[in-house]
């Protein structure tokens, strides 16, 4: 969500009575946000970043601000809770400084809905399939980057083992649409090594190795056990047939409901941004 914040300039030493701050609504929106992440679930998350604060002089109430949140829980339901929450916080710091605020809808997500018996499926291919070898010249590269990740001591360059299959409902610190997905239908998701072990995402470390040889192995791999999934779902149908009355059974009579609001428009060109 972005929220948009509209006041009044003023010169904020000759006339500062006159002004109403859009900035001054952005800093205590996200006090309040501050003090509301003790009364929610502790598995939850709430980040913000100003994007922007209305100008770069401190003489003058800015009349313009606005803030980018981003908020997530293991459940998309609880999500909404929070957002009604952080909507009314919003408007809190509008009335309190007397501006106005728009609230601007980026995207959203559904939580994921991991089916057991496809993760079961996968798990057995990721076994069943030869893994990746690497030469000297790709491991020597991978440990190049390895040496300013921090790794820990004795790590490969590159993880090549298969971790054993464990089921876990344990909220993973990420947001995709494959939730949206997995409300629909049977879903199920493996992770392939891509990079440097120890190689944090969203870093130009990550970045640098996308189209290295490693990379292009991990997806090989990935996509053999995936063909591999779906031959054994072609040759034994009721593994279909299973995984949608577990589909079925997870939901719990639950219906999928779209976490985009009716009439939103797609925004491919970032126009939200002002």
């Amino acid at each position: 969500m972005c929220y948009r914040f509209y006041g009044v300039s003023a010169h904020a030493a000759a006339a500062p009575h006159l002004g109403r701050s859009a900035l001054d609504a952005v800093e205590l929106m996200n006090v309040g946000a501050n003090f509301l992440r003790e009364h929610i679930l502790p598995e939850a998350r709430i980040h913000y970043a100003i994007t922007n604060a209305g100008g770069s002089s401190p003489g003058t109430v800015q009349p313009y601000a606005e803030v980018l949140y981003l908020i997530r829980a293991p459940e998309i339901s609880q999500t909404r809770e929070i957002r009604d929450r952080i909507d009314n916080i919003a408007r809190g710091a509008a009335l309190m400084t007397d501006t106005r605020v728009e609230p601007v809808f980026i995207k959203a997500c559904s939580n994921i809905m991991p089916s057991r018996l496809l993760e079961e499926v996968l798990y057995r291919n990721m076994r069943a399939v030869a893994r990746p070898r690497y030469t000297r010249e790709e491991l020597r590269r991978a440990a190049a980057f390895l040496s300013g990740a921090d790794p820990e001591p004795g790590i490969a360059a590159v993880r090549t083992a298969v971790v054993p299959y464990r089921h876990t409902r344990q909220a993973q610190p990420g947001s995709s649409d494959v939730g949206d997905v997995s409300w629909i239908c049977p879903t199920a998701q493996i992770l392939t090594a891509t990079w440097a072990a120890g190689t944090q995402a969203h870093t130009w470390q990550a970045f640098a190795q996308g189209k290295g040889a490693v990379a292009h192995k991990g997806m090989l791999y990935a996509g053999k056990v995936l063909a591999g999934a779906i031959l054994d779902m072609l040759e034994q149908p009721q593994l279909a047939e299973q995984a949608k009355a577990e589909h079925k059974a997870q939901l719990g009579g639950r219906v999928y409901e779209s976490p985009v609001p009716d009439g939103v428009k797609p925004d491919a060109a970032g126009a939200w941004a002002k």
